[in-house]
């Protein structure tokens, strides 16, 4: 199918009236998003995927659709109203297929626009964040009896940290960008917490911590609230969902907002936990699983504010020596401060642990 415009694109959906204006919005750093105002002033949200990043589209857009339908199914059970303000609902092209895919290659969504919400962005509030913490445990709770053996892994192996470990190793040895000598001292602080990047599959290979359907990408910005209420409206950014640990959603969570610095801020004395926000990221994380997490689960979290920000770091210190080959970058550099800003992340949080800690067991 070709098409000349996003317009196009936008009116081979089966939206209520034809699209008349498209426009691009800075929203995530994956996908190209837009948002559609149609004649009849309804308004929908367009995605292209990033099938450089997403290397499965199809597998992607199966996880969306299985997932969203099971939710939907489950409050609809409860009589809900209305559904679309609290589970994303993809709109079917005009054939009736889940997505569009072009002859260009190029695969693209559309869901309802949910008005009257925001998404809180990096510098939450306290109690953005305590309810960005409800939003992604009650995902998670509301999906632990979803077959998860029906999902596919976008990403492989995506937060899991032998694997990154290992791929950290050959980006050591073969040093592709000649910048093994710049960054010994990193290498070697990672290495050191290698106990740490394998805990978790420890864990799951001993039974004692069990795969759930996770989110994979909890920043604060992944969820909207409600602009009258400020109580989390819906989870949005489905593409990383699949099978993985409850500590993954809450380390992710606690590492975007619990410390206010930027991902890539040089002046690491500007690294800091926020301890207000933490506490609001873990309870509100720990309250929205609604008792779902076993006994050992639950206190497992208390590593996931640590793991995460390793794990980030372990990822970009292996861009940075291959050459930056997957993350955009705005200066040689780039990737090296945004490693060393992980690793200040994650010192920061070890040193905050016992508040986590006493959090979970509130």
């Amino acid at each position: 199918m070709l098409m000349s415009s996003t317009i196009d694109i936008a009116n081979s959906f089966a939206i209520t009236a034809p699209a008349v204006r498209v426009q691009s919005i800075d929203e995530g750093h994956i996908n190209d998003t837009y948002m559609v105002d149609a004649i009849d002033n309804t308004h929908y949200v367009l995605q292209r995927i990033n099938h450089g990043v997403f290397p499965d589209p199809q597998g992607l857009m199966h996880n969306f659709k299985l997932v969203t339908d099971y939710l939907h199914g489950k409050l609809q059970s409860t009589g809900y109203h209305p559904l679309t303000r609290r589970v994303l609902q993809l709109i079917a092209t005009n054939e009736g297929e889940p997505y569009l895919s072009t002859s260009q290659g190029e695969y693209w969504r559309m869901c309802p626009f949910i008005a009257n919400t925001h998404s809180a962005g990096h510098v939450a509030s306290t109690q953005e964040v305590y309810q960005a913490g409800l939003g992604f445990g009650d995902f998670l709770a509301g999906l632990v009896d979803f077959p998860m053996e029906q999902l596919t892994e976008p990403i492989a192996k995506f937060h899991h940290g032998p694997s990154r470990l290992a791929q950290l190793s050959e980006a050591v040895i073969e040093d592709r960008a000649d910048r093994l000598k710049q960054v010994q001292c990193e290498v070697e602080v990672i290495q050191k917490h290698t106990d740490l990047l394998q805990q978790p599959q420890h864990w799951i290979d001993a039974g004692r911590v069990p795969l759930r359907v996770t989110h994979n990408d909890t920043k604060c910005n992944n969820i909207l609230l409600d602009n009258e209420t400020g109580e989390a409206a819906c989870v949005i950014d489905l593409d990383t969902v699949m099978p993985g640990l409850a500590l993954y959603d809450l380390g992710d969570l606690v590492r975007t907002s619990a410390c206010l610095a930027a991902e890539d801020e040089t002046d690491l004395s500007k690294v800091e936990v926020d301890t207000d926000r933490l506490r609001a990221a873990v309870s509100g994380f720990v309250e929205g699983t609604r008792g779902v997490l076993k006994p050992f689960e639950l206190q497992s979290l208390a590593i996931g504010p640590t793991y995460m920000p390793l794990i980030m770091a372990t990822r970009f210190l292996t861009d940075y020596l291959l050459g930056d080959s997957y993350y955009k970058i705005d200066y040689p550099q780039h990737n090296l401060d945004r490693c060393r800003n992980q690793l200040a992340v994650m010192k920061c949080l070890q040193e905050a642990e016992a508040i986590v800690l006493e959090r979970i067991h509130s």
